[in-house]
């Protein structure tokens, strides 16, 4: 009987892979796939259907099939059987687009032509199927020897490309002959035995790959039971063992956590001392141990400020109360810097030294900053009360603008340094400033000039120390006054940390505006 084979295949089927419960009553069981078949051949035997009806009923039925195995492939755990398997997969897919390329070839060979949707549904499977024997090709040397010695350059070859170029041009045959039909039908069914020889020969290796695994997961059973049963009868000294393990483990565990909560505090309380001796950019760089190597800034602003009268001060004080008076007054200025874009480089004794633009630039700002600090630092000295003596401590300020080079010098106890012309000029104009005074360069006068709101007046008596460290052009030296507050009105603007000019000053002040202010007062 003409269908002998299909209904024998469905019988052989000993269990039904189960199937998503939204899949089609046909595919819920073998028996109703068969159901479904038989009914299917009932309208053929009474010829209420078509070839393209028998194409898509069967069609239909692979796709389900393929579709679910390569679910099932996916989902199972196939280890070094992967590429075999898929290969397999791909080797079904392709023989069941090549059976619909040989449906549909029939029909043409039979009619004579194909219309342009059966043209295009064959040029499709065909692609379809040659593109899943390609992927096979890839994960399967053992099926590409078969295609070599079976297919490649054979007549069969030949012949299948002679026709499936006859049937992909379209051209219509005048005399379609069934001898033609035929002739396409067995050359594809050739071709189709072919795929299904590397379908037997993959399944062959996926079954024996799988028996070698079960004998090998048979004989890994055996040897854990072996070991299980090894475990057991050891199992009450190494219990004790453990135990014994676990309470020393649980003791070093509280001393490791006492020590990691010390080193924690400690390298928190290293942290802020290496935060408060280096800037914070720096400070990171070293906490991570990276080099920190000297970098060349192009404008900075320097600022030297010390106490007047230093030596005198100590000489009534006793060592203690020396360190005592500046470790507040430090602490002072230490609190007042961090409202600005500055950088603490150094306080001995009674000198306090500051740089504004580095180790990050900060544009053009760095000359305001400075100026701004320092008007703060005058009022803060006024303010200051030293305690144990009577005088008030009065500061001396210089200031310069231009290149430095910075970074860190030394090992065993690294200091963040400043070198360069700039810092001995800074240095000179504090040396050779007055009490309650701030000594200010032509460089720094012009690098306030473009703010606008400060007020500076030239010093008559420029230093001979100052002027010969300046270029001809920069050898004028300034004081610098006030700074306004610009968000008040005209008519109510006032000094911030307006400091006093001595005796000495009687110059008109000379503002950024170019306007001549009155003179200082006295």
């Amino acid at each position: 009987m003409m269908y002998s084979a299909t209904d024998e295949a469905i019988a052989a089927l000993t269990k039904w892979s189960s199937v998503p419960d939204d899949s089609p009553w046909q595919f819920q069981s073998a028996d109703n796939l068969h159901e479904h078949v038989r009914e299917h051949r009932e309208k053929l035997l009474n010829n209420v259907t078509s070839v393209e009806e028998q194409i898509q009923f069967y069609t239909g039925i692979n796709t389900f099939l393929i579709s679910h195995l390569g679910q099932t492939v996916r989902k199972a755990d196939t280890s070094h059987l992967w590429m075999n398997v898929i290969a397999y997969h791909m080797i079904i897919l392709s023989q069941e687009y090549a059976g619909l390329e040989r449906a549909i070839g029939s029909i043409f060979f039979a009619k004579g032509r194909l219309l342009t949707d059966e043209v295009n549904m064959y040029n499709k499977v065909k692609f379809y199927a040659m593109s899943y024997f390609d992927v096979a090709l890839k994960y399967s040397a053992d099926i590409a020897d078969i295609f070599d010695d079976q297919f490649r350059n054979s007549t069969l070859e030949e012949t299948l490309t002679v026709q499936r170029r006859k049937i992909q041009s379209g051209e219509t045959t005048s005399n379609p002959t069934a001898e033609a039909g035929i002739q396409w039908f067995d050359n594809m069914t050739s071709y189709i035995a072919i795929l299904q020889n590397m379908e037997g020969l993959l399944s062959k290796k996926i079954l024996s790959e799988l028996e070698n695994q079960v004998q090998d997961g048979s004989i890994k059973v055996t040897l854990n039971v072996v070991i299980l049963l090894a475990m057991i009868m050891v199992s009450p000294p190494i219990v004790y063992g453990v135990y014994k393990m676990a309470s020393d483990m649980q003791s070093t565990a509280c001393r490791l956590r006492d020590l990691t909560q010390e080193l924690e505090y400690d390298r928190e309380k290293a942290e802020i001392l290496l935060g408060q001796i280096f800037p914070k950019c720096i400070a990171n760089e070293m906490k991570e141990n990276n080099a920190v190597p000297a970098k060349y800034f192009d404008k900075v602003t320097v600022m030297f400020s010390s106490i007047v009268g230093f030596a005198d001060i100590s000489a009534m004080m006793s060592p203690h109360q020396v360190v005592d008076m500046l470790n507040r007054l430090y602490h002072t200025f230490d609190s007042v810097i961090d409202d600005y874009d500055v950088t603490k480089v150094e306080s001995t004794g009674g000198v306090y030294q500051v740089v504004s633009g580095l180790p990050s630039a900060n544009g053009g700002r760095h000359a305001g900053e400075i100026a701004s600090l320092a008007l703060h630092f005058m009022a803060v000295a006024k303010n200051f009360n030293p305690l144990l003596v009577s005088c008030k401590i009065r500061l001396r300020i210089g200031i310069h603008t231009g290149p430095c080079v910075a970074g860190v010098v030394g090992y065993n106890r690294p200091r963040y340094y400043v070198f360069g012309h700039t810092v001995n000029i800074a240095q000179k104009l504090e040396a050779t400033s007055e009490a309650n005074r701030v000594h200010i360069s032509c460089q720094t006068m012009h690098a306030l000039k473009s703010r606008g709101d400060f007020t500076v007046i030239p010093r008559t008596d420029t230093p001979l120390a100052v002027k010969d460290l300046m270029p001809d052009v920069f050898k004028q030296s300034y004081w610098l006054i006030s700074q306004q507050k610009p968000s008040l009105p005209a008519k109510e603007k006032r000094d911030i940390f307006a400091v006093q000019c001595n005796e000495k000053s009687g110059e008109g002040a000379v503002d950024f505006q170019g306007n001549l202010q009155g003179k200082c007062a006295m």
